[in-house]
C-alpha cells in the first residue's frame, strides 16, 4: 500500500530469514509516527518476535517523532530479548539518526 495526503506512512510486515521485517513508506512524522509505532509493537506483543528489522529505504522525511518511535521500539525489543535494526536506511534516516547521535545504538544495514 502506497501513502497518501490522508496516510503519509505506510507499512507491511512480513517474515524472513527468522525476523519480522516491517516496511515503511513515505513520511513518518506527528501526524503518521503511530502508524509505526503500531506496526512494531504489535510484532512484540502479538508474537513474541525478538528479531525486528525496519526497511526504512523508502522513508522520503523522518523528524523527532520517528525517532521517539524507533527508540521505544528499540527498548521493547530488546526487553524481549531480540534486537531492533534499521535496515537500508534512506537519505533522510541516516541524517537525523547521525545528528542525534542514535546511529550506532540502530545497528544499521545499507
Amino acid at each position: 500500500m502506497a501513502p497518501d495526503v490522508e496516510n503519509p506512512l505506510s507499512v507491511t510486515t512480513s517474515n524472513a530469514d527468522g525476523q519480522t521485517v516491517i516496511a515503511a513508506v513515505g513520511e513518518v512524522d506527528a501526524a503518521s509516527a503511530d502508524v509505526l509505532r503500531s506496526a512494531i509493537f504489535e510484532v512484540v506483543d502479538g508474537s513474541g518476535e525478538s528479531n525486528v528489522a525496519i526497511d526504512m529505504s523508502e522513508v522520503s522525511f523522518i523528524d523527532s517523532s520517528g525517532l521517539r518511535v524507533l527508540i521505544a521500539g528499540y527498548k521493547a525489543v530488546e526487553a524481549a530479548g531480540g534486537a531492533l535494526t534499521v535496515q537500508a536506511p534512506s537519505d533522510a534516516v541516516v541524517r537525523l539518526l547521525e545528528i542525534t547521535g542514535q546511529l550506532e545504538r540502530f545497528v544499521t544495514t545499507k
